[in-house]
């Protein structure tokens, strides 16, 4: 069936209009056949290019959303350092478009509905030093996400529904620096995790149920650590 231009089909669906994954497709499909035919640099070039243009629309999504960058100039280029997602409502399209920030060293997500399974976004953000998640819906399934995190020094998981198992988990992150697990459900017992934790030096367990005793038991192992705690 033919529709007269400017018309929309029966279904709603404007036939001359092509679909995001349909795009995808075109695209993949120029890139290969420009290899095929011997343009193997230009269609690489293509393929970045395009590549690009997809990071910047996530990246202007992300703003409309309400996030917030810091940015660091270089002799090419100027890129993200650092994304803000302070009260910003989480969604699966903000997740999808988080992915592209692979050069972020900070990450703000602080209260907010952030959940476990959102911080599957973080595993392409591996040059991640800051990580801030206070005061949002995490468990202490959150730090599993954050073991592929080599660089990361300065963690925050206060206010949150985390527990001693969190730290036990956070206990492998062997580069921290600083961690604070204020006002959650936190013990003595999970301070002992913490032990081999060599480079920390300071600790907020503000509002938990950690002890003088405990605090005491974990300084004799790292005697230059700061804690506070009341």
């Amino acid at each position: 069936m033919k529709f007269a231009k400017g018309r929309r089909s029966p279904r709603g669906h404007n036939p001359l209009v092509l679909g995001k994954a349909m795009r995808k497709r075109i695209v993949w499909l120029l890139v290969a056949l420009l290899v095929l035919g011997g343009g193997a640099g230009l269609g690489i070039k293509f393929w970045l290019d395009h590549r690009h243009e997809e990071c910047l629309e996530a990246q202007k999504r992300l703003y409309a959303a309400g996030a917030r960058y810091e940015w660091e100039k270089t002799e090419a280029d100027k890129r993200i350092v650092a994304v803000k997602l302070l009260r910003v409502p989480i969604t699966d399209q903000l997740i999808h478009d988080l992915q592209t920030l692979r050069d972020a060293r900070t990450l703000n997500a602080s209260c907010c509905n952030l959940e476990d399974r959102h911080l599957e976004f973080v595993q392409s953000m591996k040059d991640l030093e800051v990580v801030y998640l206070g005061t949002t819906k995490i468990t202490d399934a959150a730090v599993d996400y954050l073991q592929g995190l080599p660089r990361l020094h300065t963690l925050n998981l206060g206010d949150t529904a985390i527990t001693d198992a969190a730290l036990a988990k956070a206990a492998t992150l062997r580069g921290l620096r600083q961690l604070y697990v204020g006002n959650t459900n936190v013990t003595d017992a999970g301070l002992q995790h913490l032990r081999g934790l060599k480079e920390l030096e300071f600790l907020d367990v503000n509002g938990t149920r950690v002890t003088e005793k405990g605090v005491q038991a974990l300084r004799k192992a790292l005697p230059r650590l700061e804690v506070n705690y009341y």
